[in-house]
């Protein structure tokens, strides 16, 4: 009986030691993954304070910069878009990207628009190309002499054939067929004449501006007037060209005029920099 209670202790001194380096091992991996968290918050911070760091640097370089300059509001922004988040909001891989420098922005922003440019240029060319006339042995087709057309067959009784005159001529048709003509022919006629009105209204509200006043106008006033608009680069090219040939300026290649156009786009793209940024500060402000 006596080796049986010894055998029970000894169980018993067992298991509590057993139950010990269970618990011992248990708070030993709680303290590594605490460690292991710990280091990768400092890591985390490090790096957030290495491009913030980075960030300030580069921004205090770009506030340097002259005001004319361009792109150097669009570049400050884009430096503060990182900047400012919060660090619970950054991926570890968006504070180890590197900011791009002033002139690799610049070489970055301009070979993009050269790309944008050229799409809208090819874009146009397409078109004319499409509006050409087909040509057939130096005379276009609608200048080709008359020939010698093939009797088509007869129309069937149910289709009428319609021909234009001045005023048209309805009598061939029956009664129900022509007045429904009639009142198409009213409808699009009044279409027609309220698209004429609305036509005359814009030209007279539109300013007249010559070729003096417009070489008289400043950078801003002159892409206001031909209407350009950073969303819409290929329909900006099309307003420029179509107002230069209206006032009789003409350049005398593509590259002058691509020049002439760029310079009033990088305006308003200043303009709109310059609003972002008053805009930035007023809410800074409040």
């Amino acid at each position: 009986m006596r080796r049986a209670a010894e055998q029970a202790k000894q169980e018993a001194e067992q298991e509590a030691e057993a139950r010990r380096r269970a618990d011992w091992e248990e708070k030993s991996r709680e303290k590594a993954r605490r460690k292991e968290e710990q280091m990768k918050k400092e890591h985390i911070r490090d790096l957030y304070n290495q491009m913030i760091s980075e960030a300030d640097r580069l921004a205090d370089i770009a506030y340097g910069i002259h005001f004319d300059h361009p792109y150097k509001w669009e570049y400050i922004n884009y430096i503060d878009e990182r900047r400012f988040t919060p660090m619970t909001e950054l991926t570890e891989e968006d504070m180890q990207k590197p900011f791009l420098t002033y002139e690799q922005f610049v070489a970055e922003k301009e070979r993009m628009k050269e790309s944008v440019m050229d799409d809208a240029m090819q874009k146009e060319k397409d078109i004319m190309e499409i509006r050409k006339p087909d040509r057939k042995d130096g005379i276009s087709q609608t200048e080709m002499p008359d020939q010698d057309v093939e009797q088509s067959e007869p129309l069937e009784p149910s289709v009428y054939t319609i021909v234009q005159t001045d005023p048209p001529n309805l009598s061939i048709f029956p009664t129900e067929v022509s007045d429904t003509l009639v009142q198409r022919e009213t409808v699009f006629q009044t279409q027609d004449s309220l698209s004429n009105v609305e036509k005359d209204l814009e030209k007279s509200v539109e300013k007249a501006v010559t070729k003096q006043d417009y070489q008289r106008m400043t950078d801003k006033e002159k892409a206001e007037w031909i209407g350009i608009s950073l969303s819409d680069m290929p329909g900006s090219i099309k307003r420029f060209k179509s107002k230069m040939e209206q006032i009789g300026i003409w350049h005398e290649s593509t590259l002058e005029m691509t020049e002439a156009f760029m310079k009033l786009w990088n305006q308003v793209e200043k303009q709109q920099d310059m609003q972002k940024k008053e805009d930035y500060r007023r809410v800074l402000r409040r």
